[in-house]
């Protein structure tokens, strides 16, 4: 995930401040259509964690889903 924060940085100049947090979360369909969210973890802007290792496939995204990156500055 830490790969995903470091092109969001590229482009939002609010992403660079040191106090951003990024909270990832998947939105996927179910079977009956229905759209539910699975929060899969949070990425400091300059502290590491061990969710900056998590990979895409590591949490089981497929082709479909949806990826909610909420930024948190303050």
């Amino acid at each position: 995930m830490r790969d995903i924060v470091d092109l969001v940085k590229t482009v939002l100049p609010v992403a660079l401040k040191r106090e951003a947090r990024f909270k990832f979360s998947f939105i996927i369909q179910d079977l009956n259509g229905d759209l539910k969210r699975k929060e899969i973890g949070t990425v400091h802007s300059v502290k590491k964690s061990k969710e900056d290792y998590f990979t895409l496939q590591d949490q089981r995204f497929v082709i479909g889903d949806f990826i909610d990156l909420n930024i948190q500055t303050a």
